[in-house]
Order: C-alpha cells, then structure tokens, then sequence
C-alpha cells in the first residue's frame, strides 16, 4: 500500500511546514506541458523550499523558475511512484543517468525499463527541503527523502536519503540529466 507523499518547506521564521505532495494527487501528460512554458531570458536564482506549485506560498517566495522546477520534480516523483512510464519518458532526457546509493549506473532505457517491468518498485516517496538553484537553462535541486522501495523483489524498508537532480530546459522543456541519491545512515547509538 503507498503512502500519500508531501512535503516540506520552512517559514520564514525556520519553521517546518507540511504542504501537498502534488496539487492534483495525479500525473498527466496535460500537467506536465502546462509546467514547461516557453524560454525565459537567463537569470540565476537560488533558494531553500519545497513547495507544490505555488509562487507564493504561507509567505515564502519563490521565483517562477523555481517553482517551475519544484513542481516537475514533484511530478517526476508521482510519475515514477505511479510507474507511469508515459510522463516519466517526458521528463528524464534521452542522455538521463542515475546513480544508486549503492553506486550502480542506469541509463534512461535501463531505469524506467525496471520501473515499467516491477523490477523497481517506488512505494513510498516523500521528498522534504527541496533546495533548488536555477541559472538560465540549467537546474539543480538538492533534498533528503524518506524512501521505501522494492528491487528485484528485495524490499528495502522506509529510509532516508540525499538526493541532487540536475536538470537543463531543452527545446522549452524542462528534463532531468542526472541523478544522485545517497542514503542517509544514522550513527550508532553510543
């Protein structure tokens, strides 16, 4: 049974903010052509929040291509919790790579092939403090997750995780090259 993913952004008094995952609770093909307006004039623009589509939200602000890029993240995640290959094929670029926290590399076709197949098997996937940075074509998002997975039948239990996105905007579109997830280990108790 998945979980209904949300996330989190601070106030501008450092608070922690529990807001929806994904407006709609769906990915579509619509949703995501809505999000991928044309170019915009080069600006770099950092800032760290997470929130669901909103420029403007509890008094945190974000620019337009941070949201923008916030809101497709999210929507990658839906689609890839969902399995839905279709939407997922739209975001991840032809030249996409992944790196496992246990350092395997996948290709595009690899990826979402195990996605599309069962072979992985996204249950849960709540992203929190998204930190996003953003100069003209190119994006970054960095955030940790809490994630519950099952590949190749092996259930790897809810956990934490770091994870660094690189996105660029090809052809009007935003898509994703890279990305990096490393788990989160907490020390021992002494």
């Amino acid at each position: 049974m998945r979980s209904e993913p949300t996330s989190e952004c601070r106030d501008s008094a450092g608070e922690r903010m529990s807001l929806p995952w994904q407006p709609s609770g769906e990915s579509t093909l619509a949703q995501l052509t809505a999000i991928s307006p044309a170019r915009e004039p080069a600006r770099c623009t950092g800032a760290t929040t997470a929130n669901a589509g909103r420029d403007n939200l509890y008094g945190v602000s974000v620019a337009p291509e941070q949201a923008e890029l916030v809101r497709i993240e999210q929507l990658r995640l839906r689609a890839l919790v969902d399995a839905d290959v279709a939407v997922a094929e739209r975001i991840h670029a032809d030249d996409f790579q992944l790196i496992t926290p246990g350092g395997d590399a996948y290709s595009k076709e690899q990826y979402l092939g195990d996605i599309a197949s069962g072979v992985i098997d996204y249950r849960v996937w709540e992203p929190l403090d998204i930190e996003v940075h953003v100069c003209g074509d190119a994006g970054c998002l960095r955030y940790h997750s809490k994630l519950e997975i099952v590949v190749a039948g092996r259930h790897i239990a809810l956990s934490r995780y770091w994870h660094t996105d690189y996105y660029e905007r090809r052809d009007g579109r935003w898509q994703v090259i890279w990305s990096h997830a490393t788990e989160i280990v907490d020390p021992e108790p002494s």
